[in-house]
């Protein structure tokens, strides 16, 4: 990190320290004070560290982001926000501003029951049970961007699902950069605390209004509760002067089931970071994501899954497309102790190039310590089969329909597997716009 880079932030805490009042004597801010002396400490990482080798960080000084503390205004209104809401969905939405959640612009179904949504900082203040999960699965002393956004957690926001609760249609958490005056650096966080016996679902999606650059530095802590089933849906299509970190932390207890799937189709640079702990006995995860890359558009798609009780699944699928000179990388690690016998786990990272400057840096990994166990991994990348494309086109299908169609029998898989029908829809919608041909239905995997 450079020295100037280094002093800009730590003037930057400073100004927010004072901007704090009363609340700088607060637990809270205990904790922000712990997080920025570690983030000067890490300093920002380098392709030296082994889990950012493949990751370029130049957009932070490329760009002079105007790191966001307090919203002075709200210059975002409703009929901005309209167009990335579902039209037939009964969701409760929170919507962010520059990483700042803003009540006046979100909504609650008032059909959930017993769901409590706030800020964090309302939390502390009332010493509600929920900041007991703070900071306890995000953790600030090995990751230089999770220590950035704890140093400036503000107004991020909670949302707690009481056992056996119900929650009528999905919750929605939408991210939106107002770069309409200038380039901007948020720092949303959220803090989710799920009970047993609860069905869930979540979607999250990042947007920017205006034209100059944002960057998105997320931290997302969950904990699932017993016999709970949870679907976490994460959607990334943004312009290509957007720039994401996503640090997502997940505990799931006895017998619960999650669901989490990643679609990156738009977005400069985007790095998903996933740690996933399967923390009681028969738990279960489903994982995966695809991305389709144009222009010099980076994904990153980092996975941490760790077995730590017996019993417990997961299966991970991560694919990717790309074309022109952009670039991915896929980084996955399971993770099995001594004690988790009887693990069954899978992980697949697949990728089609389209062109000879596409570059995809694949390094799926196991790490196991216990005996009693399935456990797999795998990773290919290629080009389009050359067998498929001339028996589409030996029936007559023109090339660039034929190419289409391959891609999206790829795409497919990952796609059929949200359960929540409109966003479905949405996303065929998205990936057939993006392939060009709108008149496609999307296809089943073939």
């Amino acid at each position: 990190m450079s020295l100037e880079m280094k002093n800009k932030l730590i003037e930057e805490f400073s100004n927010f320290e004072l901007a704090l009042n009363g609340q700088k004597h607060l637990g809270l801010h205990n904790i922000r004070k712990k997080a920025i002396e570690q983030f000067v400490s890490l300093g920002l990482p380098t392709t030296k560290n082994e889990e950012w080798k493949y990751t370029n960080l130049n957009f932070l000084t490329k760009h002079d982001f105007h790191l966001v503390t307090f919203l002075k205004s709200v210059n975002i209104e409703f009929k901005d926000i309209f167009p990335f809401l579902f039209k037939e969905l009964n969701e409760n939405f929170l919507v962010f501003v520059n990483g700042i959640l803003v009540p006046e612009l979100s909504g609650i179904n008032l059909r959930s029951r017993r769901l409590m949504i706030g800020s964090i900082t309302e939390a502390y203040n009332k010493e509600m049970p929920i900041i007991n999960h703070f900071t306890k699965y995000a953790d600030v002393s090995n990751d230089s961007f999770v220590a950035l956004n704890t140093a400036f957690v503000n107004d991020g926001a909670f949302i707690y699902v009481p056992d056996n609760a119900t929650v009528a249609g999905p919750i929605h958490i939408i991210y939106i950069n107002d770069t309409k005056q200038e380039a901007v650096m948020s720092q949303p966080r959220i803090l989710m605390s799920i009970g047993s016996n609860v069905d869930v679902q979540i979607i999250e999606s990042l947007h920017t209004i205006g034209d100059k650059e944002g960057f998105i530095n997320s931290v997302v802590e969950i904990s699932i509760g017993s016999n709970s089933r949870v679907e976490y849906y994460k959607m990334q299509d943004d312009n290509l002067k957007s720039y994401y970190i996503g640090s997502t932390f997940i505990k799931q207890d006895r017998d619960s089931f999650l669901k989490t799937h990643t679609i990156c189709l738009g977005g400069a640079f985007i790095r998903n970071n996933f740690e996933i702990m399967l923390d009681g006995e028969g738990a279960e995860l489903e994982m995966g994501g695809i991305h389709y890359n144009y222009d010099n558009q980076y994904v990153e798609n980092r996975t941490m899954v760790e077995h730590r009780k017996p019993n417990c699944k997961s299966n991970q699928i991560f694919k990717g497309i790309l074309d022109d000179d952009s670039r991915a990388v896929f980084n996955g690690k399971i993770y099995v102790r001594p004690n988790a016998q009887k693990t069954s786990a899978y992980q697949s990272n697949k990728n089609i190039l389209l062109t000879d400057r596409a570059k995809i840096n694949s390094k799926p990994q196991l790490e196991i310590y216990a005996d009693d166990v399935k456990c797999s991994h795998g990773a290919t990348s290629g080009y389009l089969d050359k067998d498929s494309m001339f028996y589409l086109k030996a029936r007559g299908i023109e090339e660039p329909k034929a190419k289409a169609l391959l891609l999206n029998a790829f795409a497919s898989e990952i796609i059929e597997k949200v359960d929540i029908d409109e966003l479905r829809d949405s996303l065929k919608q998205k990936v057939a716009l993006r392939l060009g041909v709108e008149d496609i239905y999307f296809c089943d995997v073939f």
